[in-house]
């Protein structure tokens, strides 16, 4: 699953950052599909409204080689990252492990999809993986109960909430699996 229901307004795209150009054509997509395709059976995209037709402009324009079904749902309110996966979950409910992987991760590599999904067969009941860091001051906080395994509660600062010093934030290339 790939939350991407923003507009990319900090970077003045006014498209979800999945669709951020890298070089000769290639997107932030085109890489997360390239790094993730041998790896999972599905890729589920969360989107703007504004941003269904240009994602589906851009996904048609990629490579051509096999790779996972790719499927997508709209976030009609930007209500937060974690709205968009749990909002999507009619999508993923019915899978015995999900893979979160933010529509920002443009240097999300192979290998830590590979270790990330060795990792989670390892664990004794399927659950979603979620990429999560402890920072300093966050601005997106994960409320994680680490002995019972339940994800609490998503902090948004954005969103109006107060998010703790030293809270789990979304990672950008650092992973937790829980």
């Amino acid at each position: 699953m790939i939350p991407a229901a923003g507009q990319g307004t900090r970077l003045g795209l006014g498209v979800p950052k999945i669709l951020l150009p890298i070089a000769d054509g290639v997107t932030v997509w085109h890489l997360l599909h390239r790094r993730l395709r041998r790896w999972v059976d599905r890729i589920h995209v969360v989107l703007s409204p504004a941003g269904l037709e240009p994602f589906r402009r851009v996904a048609a324009t990629g490579p051509r080689e096999a790779g996972p079904q790719v499927s997508v749902s709209v976030q009609e309110r930007p209500t937060g990252m974690g709205d968009a996966v749990f909002g999507a979950a009619p999508h993923w409910a019915g899978y015995d492990a999900i893979l979160v992987v933010w529509g920002d991760q443009a240097t999300l590599s192979e290998h830590t999809v590979a270790e990330v999904i060795r990792t989670h067969r390892r664990g004794l009941v399927p659950r979603i993986t979620l990429p999560l860091v402890a920072l300093a001051e966050p601005y997106v906080e994960y409320e994680y109960d680490a002995e019972a395994g339940v994800l609490l509660r998503v902090r948004q600062s954005r969103e109006g909430d107060e998010c703790r010093p030293g809270g789990l934030s979304d990672a950008r290339g650092v992973w937790l699996s829980n």
